[in-house]
């Protein structure tokens, strides 16, 4: 009964946000949140992490030894985290798809009542709907460089993650239920990740101001 409820409820969020069409460029936009949240951009967020690290310990030149040290300890957790976590989310994600064979939305619903935006996919991936890839990945990119965020940086990368979720579901190619489970495992990832990092290699989570 439960189960039911569950799966009716998915299937009634799905075609809630599909359904949702105010323009061409509402289309584009969540296009780019895919093309954005798309594991292939590894590489392009692990420069951005660095770069970012780098102008930063650059911004505490001048500050005292402590404060030096601790932001470059700060950006060494954030890279360490972002590339150990992605490692594992990988290796997770490969695992879960093939083991829950999870069509897609527009395998399993009638194809004529989805809206199915610019994807290409082939056929090995119509049963590797659950969990989401691209929820898992902008919620890892999020999380990994979270300490190193104020309040603003924070707002932007929750907005992110939430732009890559619900481009999936309104291109059609993933449920409610895939997008939730691709963020939840990715966030106990990186959570497990940075903690085995501040336990074995000593660095910090924050930079304490003086």
């Amino acid at each position: 009964m439960i189960t039911e409820l569950l799966s009716q409820a998915n299937i009634a969020l799905f075609y809630a946000v599909n359904q949702i069409h105010p323009c061409d460029a509402y289309d584009k936009l969540m296009l780019a949140g895919t093309f954005f949240s798309d594991r292939s951009r590894f590489p392009f967020y692990l420069l951005l992490i660095i770069f970012s690290g780098y102008i930063s310990v650059l911004r505490h030149k001048k500050s005292t030894s402590e404060m030096q040290a601790a932001t470059l300890a700060l950006w060494q957790n954030i890279v360490i985290v972002f590339v150990v976590a992605f490692m594992a989310d990988a290796a997770f994600l490969t695992f879960a798809k093939h083991f829950f064979h999870h069509p897609r939305p527009f395998v399993a619903l009638p194809l004529s009542s989805v809206r199915l935006i610019g994807m290409s996919l082939s056929e090995h991936d119509y049963y590797l709907s659950f969990p989401s890839g691209h929820a898992s990945f902008a919620t890892l990119v999020a999380m990994s460089i979270w300490p190193a965020l104020g309040r603003i940086g924070k707002s932007f990368a929750c907005l992110y993650v939430v732009w890559a979720c619900w481009s999936r579901l309104a291109l059609g190619v993933h449920f409610p239920a895939d997008v939730v489970a691709g963020a939840a495992t990715s966030a106990c990832i990186v959570i497990a990740v940075r903690l085995m990092v501040l336990k074995y290699l000593k660095l910090p989570l924050v930079i304490k101001k003086s």
